[in-house]
């Protein structure tokens, strides 16, 4: 997030603009002209330091013709970028839901979500997956002219530059202790249990010639100790984050993103644009250019650990069908506007400062 936060900003400030980011962190040197505001935000949960943090958002001083753009839905904002899924039609469908909306932390997301999306507001929200823009406008009456749907924001120029200074792949293999005949299957994303990594281990533990590398931010001891317990650890390489992530696509063989919940996804569109065929599951906002590209295969809803493993044995098992889809997915990248999010939510923002 912070990635896209800053594309944004140096976007806005090419065109002018001058930008005061607010956060309770931040990782980092911030980038010459960019003002960045640490505020403190106090809770015992996380619904009560994101309140928190609106409280202290909205006390701040604000110069005229200022424009708020949250990365988190709150009260007060302008323009909103929804890199979240609907909180109340997710939570709806779950266990027990009648006795969720009792709890405060139902409570709390509801009302913040409702500041933004409710019927009447204001806020001019940056949409980019297709599968939930019905879905907020089911939940809160969501006023069409609000929503704009952008295209994703895949950043070709990062990819291209890490694969352009990207070792061979049989020097990661050997790096790694991957043999050079064994399946190479790659997981990218950070909260591991989100993405779906437990279920590359049960995978992992019905395929005994296939390797899994996970990049990506998360308690790595912890997903270590799972990789054991599923007798799967001498074959799991976890890295955690990394700026190289180029040089794991080029030398994979098969991305697997069984995710459990994915906004967008757009690690599958980073797959695709390296060569790289996916497989992940259907609740992937972005599962619909796999399916368009026909890059790679995507599984049914409800999730199936049988059905993710025929599908991935069958492709490991065949080089040329690999091969064939890998080609799609450069294809379809090449073809595709899949890289214009940044200077269009900045129009959004800048015409939002005009009629502000």
């Amino acid at each position: 997030m912070q990635r896209t936060l800053l594309r944004l900003a140096m976007e806005l400030m090419t065109r002018g603009v001058r930008v005061r980011v607010v956060t309770t962190s931040w990782e980092g040197e911030s980038p010459a002209g960019v003002d960045v505001h640490i505020v403190r935000s106090r809770g015992l949960t996380n619904h009560g330091k994101n309140e928190a943090f609106a409280r202290a958002v909205g006390d701040l001083d604000r110069e005229p013709g200022e424009i708020l753009v949250g990365f988190l839905k709150m009260p007060g904002l302008d323009v909103y970028y929804a890199a979240d899924p609907c909180f109340v039609e997710r939570m709806d469908r779950r266990r027990f839901a009648s006795l969720r909306r009792l709890l405060p932390r139902y409570r709390a997301f509801r009302r913040a979500e409702g500041a933004v999306f409710a019927r009447g507001g204001k806020a001019r929200i940056l949409l980019f997956s297709p599968v939930q823009k019905p879905l907020y406008q089911r939940c809160w009456g969501t006023e069409e002219e609000r929503i704009h749907l952008l295209p994703p924001g895949l950043d070709l120029e990062r990819l291209e530059r890490g694969a352009a200074s990207a070792p061979d792949s049989a020097a990661l293999r050997r790096e790694l202790n991957i043999p050079e005949r064994a399946a190479f299957l790659l997981t990218v994303g950070s909260g591991y249990q989100t993405k779906g990594v437990d279920r590359v281990f049960r995978l992992l533990a019905a395929l005994p010639k296939a390797y899994a590398v996970i990049v990506g931010r998360d308690d790595t001891r912890r997903w270590k100790a799972l990789a054991e317990r599923y007798s799967v650890g001498e074959r799991v390489r976890i890295m955690g984050p990394r700026d190289d992530v180029s040089t794991f696509y080029l030398a994979a063989d098969l991305y697997v993103h069984p995710a459990r919940l994915e906004n967008t996804g757009s690690t599958l569109l980073e797959a695709m644009a390296l060569g790289v065929p996916v497989v992940c599951s259907g609740v992937c906002g972005f599962a619909d250019h796999v399916r368009l590209a026909k890059a790679g295969r995507v599984l049914a809803e409800p999730f199936c650990d049988e059905d993710f493993l025929h599908v991935v044995r069958g492709l490991i098992e065949s080089d040329s069908e690999r091969e064939r889809l890998g080609a799609r997915g450069v294809a379809y990248v090449a073809d595709h506007d899949l890289t214009s999010l940044i200077p269009r939510a900045a129009d959004v923002i800048l015409a939002q400062s005009t009629t502000s």
